[in-house]
């Protein structure tokens, strides 16, 4: 499912960013953002595939992915919210 939103994300032009988050203050939250007027996604290296899955979800439910072909699980996934 990870590689699947990956490329929903891309087919609706949202780019994902692995990164480490975490600074001197403690570990920045991973999840969409905007920059500069364009939506980017921001993930932590450092979280589980599970983790990834999770952020991932809850970022892409903000997009109309109507048009995109997701598999059942995924869009059952999305739809669980």
């Amino acid at each position: 499912m990870l590689e699947e939103l990956l490329r929903a994300a891309v087919a609706v032009g949202v780019k994902v960013h692995r990164r480490n988050l975490e600074g001197p203050e403690g570990l920045a939250r991973s999840g969409l953002v905007m920059l500069r007027g364009s939506p980017i996604i921001l993930l932590h290296q450092g979280l589980s595939r599970a983790e990834q899955i999770e952020v991932l979800l809850d970022s892409m439910r903000e997009f109309d992915l109507e048009s995109i072909y997701l598999s059942p699980a995924c869009r059952s996934a999305l739809d669980c919210r």
